[in-house]
């Protein structure tokens, strides 16, 4: 939608896409689908300062396997967009936001490349247990961003699932994280469901998770201008750092569940 034409059309997009399964023998499979899509420039949110003029195109594509308990899958995904920001006229003498070459909007482009793995086996006839790691490498492009940016995430995991009674299951996991911007990290989580029969259950868990900083928190270099009547310009920068600590997040849950 374009706020400052009520005749222009509403957001337009232009999808195509396909995937495909091979089923192999004893229950495996193989499955492959790319996709890409755009849009037409549109304007953004309305701020109190004004808007954007946004356009952008995204593709992907996944390839996986399943067999017996064991998954592995990889993926690509791709966000293309420009934009140029548009002030309403009567700031325009007033305010300017530009990168540190002082241009105005700008393009830019991320990319990820994940690849995981998964396996879940029984040890016990009451014992199973899930193995895994994912690891994702992220290309930033930007130029809001000081320097094209690159992170790596590696994360390994492994979690147990215990039919104590008949009533009562117990679950129990521990997660390692490494990334390029923070210090690793381990992250916990447990859970306790009892049943009361088979349409009514409650339940207790306990998880703590880690958020790392993002590549825009990182590498952002933004410069806002101000010019009030009779007074010389102020300007104001943004920048990024790699030198904070990640999100926490402790979480208690208690819940019931019936159908």
């Amino acid at each position: 939608q374009r706020w400052s034409d009520r005749s222009a059309p509403a957001l337009n997009s232009q999808r195509i896409g396909g995937m495909t399964e091979y089923h192999l023998s004893h229950g495996g499979k193989v499955r492959a689908e790319a996709g890409i899509s755009r849009s037409n420039p549109y304007n953004g949110f309305v701020t109190i300062g004004g808007t954007t003029d946004t356009h952008n195109a995204q593709a992907h594509a996944l390839l996986s396997y399943e067999q017996n308990g064991l998954l592995i899958r990889g993926w690509w995904n791709n966000l293309f967009f420009n934009h140029t920001d548009a002030f309403f006229p009567v700031l325009t003498p007033l305010f300017t936001s530009t990168d540190r070459l002082g241009r105005a909007g700008g393009n830019a482009s991320f990319n990820s490349y994940d690849l995981e793995t998964r396996y879940r086996f029984t040890i016990l006839e009451t014992l199973t247990l899930n193995v895994g790691s994912n690891f994702r490498h992220i290309v930033a492009s930007w130029n809001l961003l000081s320097t094209r940016t690159v992170e790596n995430r590696l994360g390994l995991y492994a979690q147990g699932d215990w039919q104590v009674h008949r009533s009562l299951e117990l679950s129990a996991g521990l997660r390692y994280d490494l990334d390029t911007f923070i210090a690793p990290t381990l992250s916990p989580r447990g859970a306790l469901v009892y049943h009361l029969n088979a349409n009514h259950a409650f339940r207790l868990s306990s998880s703590v998770a880690h958020r790392p900083p993002t590549t825009f928190d990182v590498g952002v270099h933004h410069i806002n201008s101000f010019t009030l009547p009779g007074s010389p310009p102020t300007t104001s920068t943004t920048l990024g750092s790699s030198n904070v600590k990640p999100e926490q997040i402790i979480s208690y849950e208690a819940g019931y569940q019936g159908w």
